[in-house]
């Protein structure tokens, strides 16, 4: 799902929307008054897209947000849509199977 639309299975894209709640409610704080104090809230997220379809929603959602990563394994030849550019695309051949 992107922005104004659902797309595929998906009115909206939940992941991005508890991507977002997070950063929102637990922002990164570093404490560099204090060496030995541990930082807190929220510095990256990493959404992991393992679906036969690339993960194009949270890849343009999130296009040039440096605190969320996206990382999609999909099927190298289905694409309903125009692709999108994850941090990471792993495309896989038709026909893919995890036996040797």
């Amino acid at each position: 799902a992107f922005r104004d639309y659902g797309e595929g299975f998906c009115i909206f894209s939940d992941i991005a929307v508890a991507a977002n709640v997070l950063l929102q409610k637990f922002p990164h704080q570093s404490s560099t008054a204090d060496p030995t104090t541990k930082s807190k809230g929220i510095r990256r997220i990493l959404i992991i897209d393992l679906d036969v379809h690339q993960g194009n929603g949270n890849a343009a959602l999130f296009q040039g947000n440096d605190k969320v990563q996206t990382f999609s394994v999909h099927c190298r030849s289905n694409y309903f849509s125009k692709k999108e550019h994850s941090d990471l695309d792993i495309e896989l051949p038709a026909g893919s199977t995890d036996v040797k």
